[in-house]
């Protein structure tokens, strides 16, 4: 059926869900109601955390604390850094309509 297909797109092709493609920086197309899920989730992310602060740290402590070798790299104190990182998600997450401003 169309799921299947679907399915199958996922996995093949210059992009899949089994592995990164590093080698192109393309426009983010998302199909249905892709964005208004996305943009749903990250709001209720956003609602359980006790701050955009707090939500902000826990992502970048996330990211930081899985990839200790780099650590020495970032001198920028951690919750400068940690506010970078959800501007940055927010605007993306924002503008789901806009491949072009995504990119």
């Amino acid at each position: 059926g169309a799921s299947t297909s679907q399915e199958m797109a996922g996995r093949v092709g210059k992009y899949n869900a089994m592995e990164v493609n590093d080698q192109v920086f393309e426009e983010l197309v998302l199909v249905g109601g892709q964005a208004q899920e996305v943009q749903t989730v990250w709001k209720l992310y956003l609602s359980s955390a006790e701050s955009r602060e707090a939500a902000g740290e826990a992502i970048y402590a996330a990211l930081f604390d899985a990839s200790p070798s780099i650590q020495s790299l970032f001198k920028t104190p951690r919750a400068v850094m940690a506010m970078r990182f959800m501007n940055g998600l927010s605007q993306i997450i924002g503008s789901p309509d806009d491949p072009q401003g995504m990119k």
